[in-house]
Parts: C-alpha cells; structure tokens; sequence
C-alpha cells in the first residue's frame, strides 16, 4: 500500500473574502485533525480556539494551537475518496 495525495483547498469560513489556498496533503484516513503549515494559518488568517494534544511519530506527545472551523475541499479531478465538493 502506497501513499495517497491530493491537492486540496482549505478556506477560512469566518473570512468569506479570503481566497482558498490549494495544498498538497497526504491522505491519513487514521488522522483525527489536519495539520496546516504556518504558512498557510497566516494566510488564512485562522485564530486558534483551542490545544490540542497529539502523538507524533517517535511516540511523544506535544500540545498545538487548535485552528477549528476550517473547511477542506477536493479539488474535481482528484482521484482520492469520495469527499464533497462545495
């Protein structure tokens, strides 16, 4: 089994006159939250709400600035899942 990407768009649904930022990701269908780059936090200007704890890959576990209220979209010509598109 291989790895899985797909461009995806993330937008910031409280600033509606933000443009989407289209993404590469990795698909992780064991993945409880997505993990967005700094970058692109800033750009979207997203506010955190929350921490929240996770488990990294070497087993330890670190706390994160939550940035709830995002909202994914596939793009139309990916192949991955059947997500909706908005």
């Amino acid at each position: 089994m291989g790895l899985t990407n797909a461009k995806i768009q993330i937008r910031n649904p409280t600033r509606p006159d933000l443009a989407a930022v289209e993404v590469e990701a990795l698909a992780d269908t064991g993945a409880d939250h997505m993990c967005i780059p700094l970058a692109v936090q800033q750009q979207l200007q997203l506010q955190a709400v929350d921490e929240k704890e996770a488990e990294l890959a070497d087993g330890s576990r670190k706390w994160f600035p939550y940035k709830a209220s995002g909202h994914c979209m596939r793009r139309r010509n990916s192949s991955v899942g059947r997500a909706a598109d908005s």
